[in-house]
């Protein structure tokens, strides 16, 4: 794989966003092949790509903006036109009609619908569904439907189709049916799905997806592909003779093509490799001439994010600005009480430190340890932080500049999370061989440490201390409770973890089910205050003057990919 100039794509680069170009070389006469350039290459989700027939536009699944939506744009331009701007619901999962003049999509509020490829009114076809495909003559969508939603995952998808005239919706499969794609002729419907068992209420037997057809009718299917592999994304070539999809059958996802009999949906030959540069594709597409191919990548990410807040309000304004770009997965952001600075902890055990806005970071400690959960002290002088460089898990200390590493005399026993009081002369910890949560000095004095009442719940994990310093909230079996310091007391308070107080001790921020909520400790209220379209949500962290929350979301990074055919 090679670098090259720009070659017989020059004509498709947009103005922006196209990075790099790539030449496959090392073909076989057999495997189609041509340039390839990446398209996007921003570390929020931009893929679930579909290409308009004649192939000069381009619609695909963004959330950059905050939620998912459907964006479209000419390649050789690259001006993204949002088409849903003003749905506060997820969109996903856009194709282009035959004719290119709409686009189908999923919405998670109103299920699948239809909107005109330049923009304009939505047309709701049917409150359930995903994955939808059009057939060739643009009177249906084939698309997926989760079948008795909440059970276990052993009942599968259904296959389903809606008259987009009429909006009357027919079932045409019962097995485990994703990602359907029509042939060209409209003979069959090719799916990945895993096997099931028919004689038992359909009960789905294997744990792998794999490539199967269907006559337009449902029918009996075949399956195309039985390795130990997953097979997703099917794609039929424009004259019915190939699929193609996405397998893990040599180890990283890649893009195969076997040849396939259209009318009886049986392989007619070995599946063989697409070569492309290492991208993890997820998603397949094609012109109505088969002459590019475009796809979206797929790999984990886990970013330091951090938004507006407005606390009288009680909402976010704006999007989340990503903290750090780079190869690290960050667990958390830590900001200095005056923000001037903060610390990054990443998923690795290192600490990063950086000043002033979003930019470079430099590392903050250096050995061959894990260091995590850093904490600043009220006054800025100190950074306490989770560490095993004494051999065991302990507290330390470091100074922003790197200087002073320390442990204090009274770090006795496997100690974790370290939670500072407002006046920063004590901290909160967990006690690993104490099981229990500690209150100790944060001075070099070995002076009695007090440890809170255990609890029939389990272990209280400190997350964080009122700036009253009346209540710590902390983390005990999936549930946020507070501690009275002057009671010694107990209150549960709501299902989460990692709450963090705002300045009035009264509310909190905490993370649930990939959300962050906002409750109130008096009243015992809660409600939902931020989310994003899949992403997990967690590790909320206040600016002191409360204008600005930072928070960690772990999801897929995807972008989107291009590749221009030179031969069959």
């Amino acid at each position: 794989m090679r670098l090259v100039l720009f070659r017989a794509l020059a004509a498709l680069l947009p103005v922006a966003g196209v990075f790099l170009i790539w030449q496959i070389g090392q073909w076989s006469a057999s495997v189609p092949h041509g340039d390839v350039m990446q398209l996007t290459r921003t570390r929020a989700f931009e893929g679930l790509p579909s290409l308009s027939p004649d192939g000069q536009r381009l619609a695909f699944r963004s959330d950059v903006g905050g939620n998912g939506d459907i964006l479209v744009t000419r390649l050789d331009s690259w001006n993204p036109i949002n088409l849903t701007p003003d749905s506060a619901a997820d969109e996903g999962d856009p194709v282009f009609s035959p004719d290119g003049a709409s686009i189908a999509f999923t919405s998670s509020e109103f299920g699948l619908s239809i909107v005109p490829s330049g923009g304009g009114a939505i047309k709701r076809l049917s409150h359930h569904g995903i994955n939808p495909a059009w057939t060739p003559d643009g009177r249906f969508l084939i698309y997926s439907v989760e079948r008795n939603a909440g059970s276990d995952f052993r009942t599968g998808n259904e296959g389903w189709k809606v008259d987009v005239v009429t909006s009357v919706t027919t079932r045409i499969s019962a097995g485990d049916f994703h990602q359907p794609a029509v042939s060209p002729h409209g003979v069959r419907i090719a799916y990945s799905g895993r096997p099931v068992d028919r004689t038992n209420r359909l009960r789905v037997t294997g744990a792998r997806e794999h490539i199967w057809t269907t006559s337009m009718s449902g029918g009996e299917a075949v399956r195309l592909t039985s390795d130990a592999a997953v097979e997703s994304s099917p794609m039929w070539s424009p004259d019915g003779r190939y699929l193609y999809y996405v397998s893990n059958r040599t180890g990283p996802s890649a893009i195969w093509r076997v040849r396939v009999d259209e009318n009886t949906g049986n392989a007619r030959g070995t599946p063989v490799v697409v070569p492309t540069p290492f991208s993890q594709p997820a998603r397949l597409t094609r012109s109505a001439d088969g002459r590019r191919i475009a796809w979206s990548d797929a790999k984990p990410i886990r970013r330091a994010l951090r938004i507006d807040f407005d606390e009288d309000a009680r909402t976010t304004r704006g999007a989340p600005v990503e903290m750090m770009q780079g190869d690290l997965a960050w667990e958390m952001a830590e900001p200095s009480p005056d923000e001037s600075a903060f610390v990054l902890s990443s998923i690795n055990g290192q600490l990063h430190l950086a000043r002033g806005g979003a930019g470079e970071a430099r590392l903050l400690t250096e050995d061959q340890v894990l260091d995590r959960h850093p904490r600043w002290s009220p006054d800025s002088e100190w950074i306490a932080f989770q560490s095993d460089r004494g051999g065991g898990s302990g507290i330390w200390f470091v100074k922003p500049d790197g200087r002073g590493l320390r442990q204090t005399s009274w770090a006795q026993g496997e100690l974790m999370y370290p939670v500072w009081s407002p006046d920063g002369q004590q901290l909160a910890v967990w006690d690993v061989s104490l099981a229990a949560c500690r209150i100790v000095r944060a001075d070099h004095e070995a002076l009695p440490s007090e440890t809170l009442p255990t609890m029939n719940q389990g272990g209280f994990i400190p997350n964080d201390w009122s700036p009253d310093g009346k209540l710590i909230a902390g983390t005990v079996s999936g549930g946020v409770w507070l501690y009275s310091t002057a009671t010694r007391t107990y209150q549960q308070f709501r299902p989460g973890a990692n709450a963090v107080w705002l300045a009035d001790s009264r509310r909190l921020i905490y993370a649930y089910g990939g959300r962050l909520f906002m409750g109130d400790a008096v009243l015992r209220i809660s409600r939902e205050l931020f989310s994003m379209p899949d992403q997990q949500l967690d590790s909320p962290r206040l600016s002191r003057d409360n204008r600005h929350l930072y928070f960690s979301g772990g999801g897929i990074d995807a972008n989107l990919w291009l590749m221009a055919l030179n031969g069959s």
